[in-house]
């Protein structure tokens, strides 16, 4: 498979790895399992860093009934009507065994450190004298 803008840069039986633009212009890749590749191949796909500023998930723009466009991260696409969760927190890793199903109080569980943090520990907070 040849490499290209949002094509194939690897596709096996199990997994198929894509290359996806950044605004940057740098690539970065995006791995999925391939049964799933026939709901996202007719969508061009991009990589857009989250809002913890350190995690890059797959979007693509959409277009409403109505006309206009909205984003959809591809974890969405392929697990509609279901909050998941990156069990191993990379956010280009949309295989089957890595998208799994969670409630917000797992998903946030879940969550790197905060650059903020003072303890050392995840989800601890250091009350703060007056």
């Amino acid at each position: 498979m040849v490499k290209g803008e949002n094509g194939v840069f690897f596709q096996n039986a199990h997994i198929t790895i894509l290359v996806l633009r950044r605004k940057t212009g740098s690539d970065m890749y995006c791995s999925l399992s391939t049964p799933n590749y026939v709901l996202v191949r007719h969508h061009r796909w991009h990589a857009v860093r989250g809002k913890d500023k350190k995690t890059f998930y797959a979007f693509t723009n959409i277009r409403r009934p109505e006309g206009s466009y909205t984003c959809l991260q591809m974890h969405r696409l392929l697990r509609p009507n279901v909050l998941t969760d990156h069990a191993n927190r990379d956010g280009l890793n949309n295989q089957d065994y890595n998208l799994r199903e969670a409630t917000l109080s797992q998903n946030g569980a879940n969550k790197s450190m905060m650059k903020n943090n003072k303890s050392g520990h995840r989800g601890v907070m250091v009350e703060q004298s007056r």
